[in-house]
């Protein structure tokens, strides 16, 4: 069983790194700096928004879910929470 289970761990390893490699892949073909070059930018993440935060810069807006333990559908909980299509359409509005 011992085997068993470290077989599984090292293929959770490998699909691990090769996602994380896709990503960085993906990353790199479209920005060859590392970051976008577009100054003005919005990042909409129904989860936790922090990670968004390198990729907008300090001139984007960031709208994201940022506290947890709702329950609701989600549609009610975009709603209560501010990350509405209105809000989205007026942060970018704002930028311009």
């Amino acid at each position: 069983m011992a085997q068993q289970s470290s077989a599984d761990e090292r293929n959770e390893a490998r699909r691990f790194h090769r996602a994380r490699d896709r990503h960085q892949f993906v990353i790199a073909r479209a920005w060859p700096s590392g970051r976008p070059t577009v100054p003005l930018r919005i990042a909409v993440e129904a989860a936790a928004p922090q990670s968004w935060y390198r990729w907008v810069g300090d001139r984007g807006v960031v709208m994201g879910i940022e506290r947890f333990g709702a329950s609701a559908p989600y549609q009610r909980i975009y709603q209560e929470l501010g990350l509405t299509v209105e809000r989205i359409v007026a942060e970018a509005k704002r930028l311009v």
